[in-house]
């Protein structure tokens, strides 16, 4: 019975964790490389657009990116490529709804497209629509196996968490342990991403640091108060089938 009851509510809050995955991490402003000196930006407002490299200009190839709020995105060799939305709160959104096509070597682009020219240009480069593979914008858009592993890590840690409270027998120290190895183990892989070491990098694992650790924290005290309680129960039902017997 206990072991039962102990199941249920490791169950419980780890599907409470994967539900809550998506606000742990990806915190904050960033920018990250495309190819060819694009940049991936999200702003402080939450819209995600891609700004030309500065010397883009200098060369004689002008190109303003993608001024629109990017909601899908994939990269393609040399060629980016995604959907977009017009975000009318945001000033530096010029183009409307739609796909769009970025070519980084060449320095073109074309936005808000339908469907059928987003395919009828993709095929010039001999590349077919259907075959894309979109993944929300996100600091890790050239590794996306990094950005899994980053909105997954909240439920990582939260499972680690509760296999060390069944070896130390504390929920304190169980989660410092828990949200400090995970959220080492990102930032190292975010540092080798991004190539930098800066201020932004350790202000982020402070953060993320901070809410893994509270996150784990309660998945284990809300586990050992749930043992306990089925423990508890449990010696009731025992007495209780004792009485009866007698």
């Amino acid at each position: 019975m206990v072991r039962d009851t102990q199941k249920i509510i490791y169950c419980l809050f780890t599907v409470v964790a994967i539900a809550t995955s998506s606000y742990a991490t990806g915190l904050g402003d960033y920018v990250t490389n495309l190819p060819n000196g694009y940049r991936l930006v999200n702003t402080h407002s939450g819209c995600v657009w891609i700004s030309p490299p500065p010397e883009s200009l200098e060369l004689g190839h002008y190109s303003n990116g993608v001024p629109a709020e990017i909601v899908a995105i994939t990269i393609q060799g040399d060629l980016v490529v995604g959907e977009t939305r017009y975000n009318q709160n945001e000033p530096r959104i010029t183009a409307e709804s739609g796909y769009f096509i970025l070519d980084t070597k060449d320095h073109k682009v074309w936005t808000s497209l339908s469907q059928e020219r987003f395919t009828e240009l993709l095929l010039k480069y001999e590349i077919k629509s259907d075959t894309l593979k979109f993944i929300k914008p996100n600091r890790y858009v050239k590794w996306p196996l990094l950005y899994y592993f980053e909105r997954s890590s909240i439920f990582i840690v939260c499972v680690l968490a509760i296999i060390l409270r069944c070896k130390v027998k504390y929920s304190f120290l169980a989660s410092l342990i828990a949200a400090f190895l995970i959220t080492m183990l990102l930032s190292l892989l975010d540092m080798i991403y991004m190539q930098k070491l800066d201020g932004t990098w350790l202000v982020r694992f402070g953060v993320v640091f901070i809410l893994y650790f509270i996150a784990s924290l309660f998945v284990t005290l809300i586990y050992a108060i749930g043992s306990g309680v089925a423990a508890r129960f449990a010696m009731m039902l025992r007495s209780h089938r004792r009485e009866s017997l007698e």
